[in-house]
């Protein structure tokens, strides 16, 4: 495929690479979530990450994508036989301009989205600031608004978009440099059976017309299914099966079947919660201090509702004249 045009700084990317993650250990706050990880992408394979919510798999690409770092002493993430995490900001900078990337999140920010610009606008951007020319930059843009429908609101901002539509928005951006790595986290998070289909199926129009190599973190078995060459299960950090999507899913069809294949339920009650789970914890704090932060709006808003209705019966008034 021919990527015309394309910034080409020291240590950017030229081709589909290999990836290598080699012995990856992570903890936050001596809870360790990665355990040893590893596993190898062949150049222009798409792998699929999965396993239960809170096992790693965001905190690994985070890794790969150099936004985190291993702990001191385990291994590391090579890409194009280049580790990550001994690139200088400039290095890790051209390296990633020929990546593709959905960080995961269902929001705006955690996809990656500029709330000031339109759909149009954010799909344009990375095009934009890598000085490429008005034309290349309407046709590569303009077909992957297609590729992900959504020229119906190209001209709309993301905040008036549904969760499924602006995750096809951050795909479309993702895709529009035809990029030599994908990294793709969990694309079919908090979206509804519709709209993940319609996912997989812009995936597999935009990922047709490119040779490039392809990490994507998902629960679903659809998707993995429809997507994936080689499947990678991850357990309380640690591999705990790979090969052939098909030969691995081969059968599995629901949840049911997945645990009788993989054995999750049993493996979760042998695992002590701290191995298991550190990020499920941080989520549920997350949403215990969102709980209490909508509970405070809400004694706010009835005090000052109660204030105007004082304001408007003349209470306060009256109250005054005592005074």
């Amino acid at each position: 495929m021919t990527r015309a045009n394309r910034s080409t700084g020291a240590g950017a990317l030229t081709a589909a690479p290999e990836v290598v993650v080699d012995d990856v250990r992570k903890s936050f706050e001596g809870d360790r979530v990665l355990d040893g990880i590893s596993l190898t992408v062949a150049p222009g394979r798409t792998v699929v990450i999965m396993g239960p919510s809170g096992v790693g798999k965001t905190t690994l690409t985070r890794i790969l994508l150099g936004l985190e770092t291993p702990d001191d002493g385990s291994g590391d993430v090579t890409v194009d036989g280049r580790a990550v995490h001994d690139l200088s900001p400039v290095e890790l900078r051209h390296l990633r301009q020929g990546m593709g990337v959905l960080l995961g999140g269902a929001s705006i920010y955690d996809s990656s989205l500029f709330a000031s610009m339109t759909a149009w606008a954010n799909v344009r951007y990375p095009l934009e600031v890598r000085g490429y020319d008005e034309g290349v930059i309407e046709e590569r843009a303009w077909r992957r608004m297609i590729e992900f429908e959504l020229t119906d609101v190209a001209h709309q901002m993301p905040s008036t978009l549904s969760s499924g539509t602006r995750r096809r928005l951050a795909l479309a951006k993702s895709f529009v440099d035809d990029p030599y790595l994908l990294v793709l986290d969990d694309p079919g998070d908090a979206i509804d059976a519709t709209n993940r289909t319609m996912v997989i199926e812009s995936i597999r129009r935009a990922r047709a017309d490119t040779d490039a190599t392809m990490i994507l973190t998902c629960h679903d078995i659809g998707m993995a299914k429809a997507l994936g060459d080689d499947l990678v299960v991850i357990l309380a950090g640690r591999v705990v099966a790979r090969g052939p999507v098909a030969d691995l899913l081969d059968g599995v069809v629901d949840a049911d079947t997945w645990d009788e294949r993989f054995a999750f339920r049993a493996s979760f009650a042998e695992t002590d919660d701290p191995s298991r789970s550190t990020i499920s914890r941080v989520e549920d704090a997350r949403r215990e201090v969102s709980s209490w932060q909508w509970a405070v709006y809400l004694v706010l808003f009835l005090m000052g509702l109660a204030t105007l209705i004082a304001l408007l019966t003349g209470v306060i008034d009256n109250v005054f004249t005592f005074l």
